[in-house]
């Protein structure tokens, strides 16, 4: 459980990241997009953690696999499927200028270290959240 806690705190501070902007890491995806409701999306989780919601792990593994499958969407399937030159450069034109764990490539999509470690997190949040109901779901069997 604690390091459930743990992990999601991570995952939020992490992707505050995102609204508030970190040059070469991250740019402000501002208060009126996406991104931000994705935020909001968090604080609703976390406040449902304080207060100890029953629903909160259903509501975050919803939310965890909707955002797991955008951010596979809109990254990791070019990773893993290639990507047409066009989007190579669409893809190296809004990061290629944030740090990178590998460098960039004219020839395939390399992710920039903020969504690597972002997908770590999202995934891990995912992997605690399932362990944490069923451990419950498990307690209530006995």
């Amino acid at each position: 459980m604690r390091l459930k806690k743990t992990s999601f705190m991570v995952l939020f501070l992490w992707f505050s990241l995102d609204i508030i902007g970190v040059p070469k890491l991250v740019e402000a995806a501002g208060v009126f997009s996406l991104d931000m409701l994705s935020e909001i999306m968090l604080a609703v989780i976390l406040i449902g953690y304080l207060y100890h919601w029953r629903f909160t792990d259903y509501l975050a593994i919803l939310f965890y696999s909707i955002w797991g499958f955008l951010q596979y969407w809109f990254h990791w399937r070019y990773l893993i499927f290639g990507a047409t030159s066009m989007e190579i450069k669409g893809y190296n034109k809004a990061f290629g200028s944030m740090y990178h764990i590998m460098p960039t490539s004219d020839i395939k999509i390399v992710p920039d270290a903020y969504h690597i470690i972002l997908h770590i997190l999202l995934v891990l949040n995912l992997i605690f959240t399932i362990q944490g109901i069923m451990k419950r779901s498990a307690k209530l069997n006995q």
